[in-house]
């Protein structure tokens, strides 16, 4: 995902870090667009001619949690996109059931075009 955002043409999602946004939608190297997104409780890439899960599948409910995208202009004219969520196994609080675990996510990278 973080290389998919890299390497895209253009982020077509609004910019602005005071609006975090639930999924992203970008312009890849191939003219395409796709749109990244929670989808049945994992990541789902979807574009125009295939959809494809970033994530597994879940293995409990509420697996995937949290997906947030924010959007940072730089001075250059690109875009900095900071990505987090968290994935959950088992059922209770992970701090509580030795039977749950609890793994938070986040990343950043700026686009190179």
């Amino acid at each position: 995902m973080i290389d998919m955002i890299r390497s895209a043409s253009e982020i077509t999602s609004l910019c602005d870090a005071e609006q975090p946004l639930n999924y992203i939608t970008l312009t890849g190297v191939d003219g395409l667009q796709t749109t990244i997104r929670e989808e049945d409780d994992r990541i789902a890439s979807v574009s125009a001619t295939k959809k494809s899960y970033l994530t597994e599948n879940a293995p409990s409910t509420d697996y995937l949690q949290n997906l947030t995208f924010k959007c940072y202009p730089t001075s250059e004219g690109k875009k900095y996109l900071e990505v987090s969520f968290s994935l959950r196994v088992g059922e209770g609080e992970a701090s509580n059931s030795a039977r749950s675990t609890f793994l938070d996510f986040g990343s950043g990278t700026a686009t190179r075009n």
